[in-house]
């Protein structure tokens, strides 16, 4: 879980204007 949610900041810090689409499809992976 702690790996996801690693995940999730990275991309959200990165490009925050991707938005969910671009987390979920990256939390998919």
């Amino acid at each position: 879980m702690a790996k996801i949610s690693a995940n999730y900041e990275v991309v959200y810090i990165i490009d925050p204007a991707q938005g969910e689409e671009a987390i979920a499809a990256t939390v998919a992976k």
